[in-house]
């Protein structure tokens, strides 16, 4: 086969690859969009450093793979990329991700009054911090476990 075939080939799925990459790069933000309650500056941020971040993506993925040239292929393997990172991927980072990370969330959101206390007497808080910190802990791992099973 000829070398120039074999080395748009390559090319190719090299740009498919970053199209998946570029769609792993916008479910993060669309995780943080549906974990975190955030001002609407605070998403026109993320829009602008989601774009930011694949501007850079992709030039340096065509300036290193492809010497600069926009050819239709390059187009052609982004989109193939993306959408199959969509349709096949994408559900289950989102979902599991954002199960992970409530979990996370609910651990610091559950207090046992111990955050509301002052320090009057450390040597009891503390202690009752550590066995919080232990239940909950506990209670995290019993919870990945169950959701992983």
């Amino acid at each position: 086969m000829n070398t120039l075939v074999i080395s748009q080939t390559q090319v190719f799925l090299i740009f498919i690859f970053c199209g998946c990459i570029i769609g792993l790069l916008f479910d993060m933000f669309r995780i943080l969009r549906k974990t975190f309650k955030t001002p609407d500056i605070i998403t026109y941020i993320e829009d602008i450093v989601f774009w930011l971040l694949t501007c850079i993506i992709l030039a340096y993925t065509i300036l290193k793979y492809n010497n600069g040239e926009l050819r239709l292929f390059v187009f052609i393997g982004l989109f193939i990329g993306i959408t199959l990172y969509i349709l096949l991927i994408s559900n289950f980072i989102i979902n599991t991700c954002v199960k992970f990370i409530n979990i996370i969330k609910s651990a610091f959101e559950h207090d046992g009054g111990w955050r509301h206390k002052g320090l009057a007497n450390p040597g009891v808080e503390t202690a009752s911090f550590y066995l919080y910190a232990q239940d909950y802990t506990k209670y995290l791992l019993y919870h990945i476990i169950a959701y992983i099973t």
